[in-house]
């Protein structure tokens, strides 16, 4: 008789998120390899879509509502902006960081809250030892 595994959807994204903040402290000082960290957050985005579709359900709350408004007024400051050019990019990133929010709200729960610490922790560990490896510990 197959043992059933206890791996689910929801896992799974989770873990391209922890791939994906790893990613982002391993190539962000890397120009030519910057792109590796996008391709992870397109896969847990991807993973965290399917998770909802196949829940059928998408968690919401009044912090998202709040901030998603937000993010629109800052999209509409546009408008009105005296450098519309740099109001546009930051309100693209604002709504960019909202969508991520969403995301992470749809698989994360508090209880996971303990691991999500550990793995920004080894994401710091390994960051420092690449940045010893590529400068030394001269700096």
């Amino acid at each position: 008789m197959r043992k059933r595994s206890n791996v689910t959807l929801a896992a799974i994204a989770r873990g391209l998120f922890y791939a994906y903040i790893c990613a982002l402290f391993i190539f962000s000082f890397r120009e030519e390899s910057v792109q590796y960290s996008e391709y992870v957050f397109v896969l847990f985005a991807a993973v965290t879509i399917l998770y909802c579709l196949i829940k059928k359900t998408l968690e919401n709350s009044e912090i998202i509502m709040c901030l998603s408004a937000f993010a629109l007024f800052c999209l509409l400051s546009t408008i009105w902006a005296i450098r519309a050019g740099t109001a546009m990019t930051s309100g693209i990133s604002l709504c960019i960081l909202v969508i991520m929010l969403i995301l992470v709200f749809q698989v994360f729960e508090p209880k996971h809250l303990p691991e999500f610490f550990y793995v920004v922790f080894l994401a710091g560990c390994i960051m420092v030892a690449i940045t010893i490896q590529d400068m030394g510990i001269e700096y």
